[in-house]
């Protein structure tokens, strides 16, 4: 779990060990309604697994896959809508 900066940007940091050699993660990735009435949070879900592996060096190597394709960057993007306090309270008291 981690949370968005002021931009909006959020980073994970992942560590792996060699008892994860030949090992595949799964994971999702997805926003947390936090029970604001005032936004309509995006529900849209990405799933995508990290594979370790022992790099010709010898070091760890964790391969980014998404959609069934490996990758070596990916970026989530989820849309929220802000309504306005008045016209929800409105729509409230009506």
């Amino acid at each position: 779990t981690t949370k968005t900066d002021e931009q909006g940007d959020a980073k994970f940091v992942l560590g792996f060990t060699e008892k994860d050699i030949g090992r595949t993660f799964n994971y999702k990735l997805k926003e947390t309604n936090d029970g604001n009435p005032c936004i309509d949070f995006d529900t849209t879900v990405y799933n995508f697994q990290i594979r370790v592996e022992l790099g010709k060096d010898n070091k760890l190597v964790a391969h980014l896959i998404y959609q069934n394709i490996e990758v070596t960057d990916f970026v989530a993007r989820f849309t929220n809508i802000t309504q306005n306090i008045s016209s929800l309270t409105n729509l409230l008291f009506i």
